[in-house]
């Protein structure tokens, strides 16, 4: 996260834990135990980059009934995902809800008590060959957050894919996937492109290896529905506009 990023989060933590007190106990200072609760899952979903937007998202909020139930099976079953390291793919055109899915099945995890991390290949590329780290920092990151936590999420590897880092990328895909396989350690993948099109790619080296590891540790769904980014956010911004 950068630094303006992280003062952004605080105010959002700061203003959900006011709005938590003020609903349950009104203690402002120090709050009860419910409080405390409610917000602690707040701040795990901070420290796990999960984006704001999708700190209040609950099962409900999926419109497709066919991609709810799915969802619904694998957050209902997440500790035996979690044991035998079943991940999900999911794939879809833009704006239907992949990354919201992504950011709600972290919730759940979080809530059940396992760690979680939200993030994109952009970013573990980053981490792997950031030169203002150490080796060792950087070492100890990736292999921590990337490797190592409970419930990791891709979003978006598609759009980090060009044949001019193709060697590149697909290495540190390979080693991720691999590596967290190994550890029966699950990954949530979003992708406008299904997972055959994204690994049939003539330049994608480790295509044939990757599909293999897919097969084995993600189950793809097509998620249906709408875009609705458009819709909402010109319902919100009307919904405040009009109101003057």
């Amino acid at each position: 996260m950068t630094a303006e990023l992280t003062k952004k989060i605080k105010q959002h933590l700061k203003s959900r834990q006011q709005e938590i007190r003020a609903k349950c106990c009104g203690k402002l200072d120090s709050g009860c135990a419910a409080c405390s609760i409610e917000f602690e899952l707040y701040m795990k979903m901070a420290q796990a980059q999960v984006p704001v937007k999708f700190w209040d998202i609950e099962i409900d909020t999926i419109g497709n009934k066919e991609t709810r139930e799915v969802i619904e099976k694998y957050i209902k079953n997440l500790n035996t995902m979690y044991r035998d390291g079943w991940g999900l793919y999911l794939t879809g055109s833009n704006g239907i809800g992949k990354t919201m899915i992504a950011g709600l099945v972290l919730k759940e995890a979080i809530r059940k008590g396992h760690s979680a991390l939200f993030t994109s290949l952009s970013e573990v590329i980053s981490i792997y060959s950031n030169t203002t780290y150490s080796r060792e920092d950087r070492k100890s990151l990736y292999t921590d957050k990337i490797l190592g936590t409970d419930f990791l999420v891709l979003d978006d590897i598609d759009k980090t894919y060009h044949s001019a880092n193709s060697n590149w990328v697909d290495a540190i895909c390979d080693d991720v996937f691999r590596q967290r396989a190994n550890r029966s350690l699950p990954v949530i993948v979003t992708a406008n492109k299904t997972k055959k099109t994204l690994l049939d790619q003539d330049n994608f080296a480790f295509g044939t290896d990757l599909l293999s590891l897919f097969a084995e540790t993600v189950y793809e769904v097509h998620v249906r529905g709408k875009d609705r980014r458009n819709s909402v956010l010109q319902k919100r911004m009307g919904e405040f506009f009009n109101g003057f």
